[in-house]
């Protein structure tokens, strides 16, 4: 028996003389993140028909950004990556 994970596709596999099984995790990326996604529109939506700013600007984005980077550094070369 061994196990492994579809990184790519975010499903576990696991692997026997029986066969394969593989299956998504109860709650993918789409339904835990409904209400979320829902409510940033809304407000979104709320700013630019009002005429002011969201509550998240360029700045976080950018923050956001930073971490994505530093993440995907440290997965590449398998050591921390300091964010600054």
């Amino acid at each position: 028996t061994s196990a492994g994970i579809d990184i790519a596709g975010g499903r576990t596999e696991v692997s026997t003389s029986a066969g394969i099984e593989a299956s998504l995790p109860h709650y993918w990326f789409p339904e835990r993140y409904t209400e979320a996604y829902t409510l940033e529109i809304a407000a979104f939506i709320d700013a630019a028909s009002q005429g002011v700013a969201p509550g998240i600007g360029g700045a976080d984005g950018l923050r956001a950004q930073r971490l994505a980077n530093a993440a995907t550094e440290s997965v590449q070369t398998g050591k921390p990556v300091r964010v600054g």
